[in-house]
């Protein structure tokens, strides 16, 4: 195994110029890869921890809904829902993207029960807004990406001028890089008079929240209410980047198959006729596929690896560039799982991409590769 190992790192280094080309094609599309599922899974990590800790037991949005913003529930329906049996508890959010002069797409967050998330906001700075005075609390990722400390006076919407009074510091990059403000002011700004995009209920301790929430949806034809828990797992973009995150990584793999394939091709056929030498003094079949899928592996070991690194430093780019202010739902990290899987894939990836011109090359016959040309 080693002897075999040995003998393909050294023949990488006959062709340095081709086996960097490989290596960059490999580490293309591990980059690829481990950029787009960071960024699935940060995405996804993000809403399952914010609606985790504010210890919300049912969810509500509109029949239909794909995201929260595409989401209106009234008021009118708003209040009967509060008003069910069961329920102890009810809050609404409102939710969107403003343009402001500093930020073109800012999310801010207007909250109808400022009580009932204060202690999850975790105040760092200042206090919590008093509703009615177009105050704002502005996420601490938020505040020092765009210098904003308390007491400055913003606009958010082109002509709102609004009074930070606060920062706060929820753990959450969603909440944590936009801002919170009183419902009615995010209504206005919004332009969502009259609705609001999810409405949060608690239940009795001791009642059953998922028959709750089916007596929701029996009684309300244009809700979905489901378990906070199941919420995430039903929110489709979040199916949907990780559908895209998935066929663009396997239209990755597929080309780096295809340009690692290529290149052992043309290793084949300048090596004919030392394969025929080396099969003529002794050399097996199973030895010579080995020495082929070894160089690959090692070539797309070592993409992995890159990719790893070009992926994360992508990663920081996107988040410091900040591309129409969506910098803060890029995670700045690869965790571990995902390093090991694309290490994984990337072994893989040699394997497949060697496998038919080690076989090729397994199959060639001493006296016709030592006659080749």
């Amino acid at each position: 195994m080693f002897d075999a190992l040995s003998i393909a790192i050294k023949n990488l280094f006959r062709h340095r110029l081709r086996t960097l080309m490989t290596l960059l094609g490999a580490t293309i599309g591990i980059s690829a890869f481990v950029s787009l599922t960071s960024f699935s899974n940060g995405f996804r990590t993000q809403l399952v921890d914010m609606v985790k800790s504010y210890s919300i037991d049912i969810t509500v949005m509109s029949k239909g809904a794909a995201t929260p913003t595409g989401s209106m529930i009234s008021v009118s329906d708003y209040k009967e829902l509060s008003r069910m049996k069961h329920v102890r508890g009810a809050s609404s959010l409102v939710v969107g993207p403003v343009t402001s002069p500093w930020n073109p797409y800012f999310l801010v967050f207007g909250l109808s029960s400022m009580e009932s998330f204060l202690n999850k906001l975790g105040i760092v700075e200042g206090r919590v807004i008093v509703p009615g005075r177009k105050e704002v609390l502005m996420g601490e990722r938020a505040a020092q990406r765009f210098k904003i400390k308390v007491n400055d006076k913003i606009f958010l919407a082109q002509q709102e001028l609004f009074t930070v009074v606060g920062i706060s510091s929820s753990g959450s990059r969603i909440i944590d890089g936009g801002a919170v403000l009183d419902i009615q002011d995010a209504q206005q700004l919004l332009r969502r008079y009259d609705t609001c995009n999810m409405a949060f209920l608690q239940v009795d301790i001791g009642s059953d929240a998922g028959q709750v929430a089916a007596e929701v949806n029996r009684r309300f034809q244009n809700l979905t209410a489901v378990k906070s828990g199941e919420f995430i797992a039903q929110y489709r973009v979040i199916k949907t980047v990780g559908v895209f995150a998935w066929v663009v990584s396997i239209i990755a793999f597929i080309t780096c198959c295809i340009i690692v394939m290529n290149t052992f091709l043309m290793v084949v056929s300048e090596r004919t006729k030392e394969i025929g030498i080396l099969m003529a003094i002794g050399w097996s079949r199973a030895m010579m596929m080995k020495v082929f899928i070894l160089e690959s592996m090692v070539i797309c070991f070592l993409g992995g690896i890159f990719g790893n690194v070009t992926a994360v430093g992508a990663l920081w780019f996107f988040h410091a560039m900040n591309p129409e202010g969506l910098g803060w739902l890029v995670p700045t990290s690869v965790s571990a799982g995902v390093m090991l899987e694309s290490i994984g894939l990337s072994l893989v990836l040699g394997i497949a991409g060697s496998l038919y011109p080690a076989f090729r090359a397994s199959s060639l016959l001493p006296s016709e590769a030592l006659r080749y040309e």
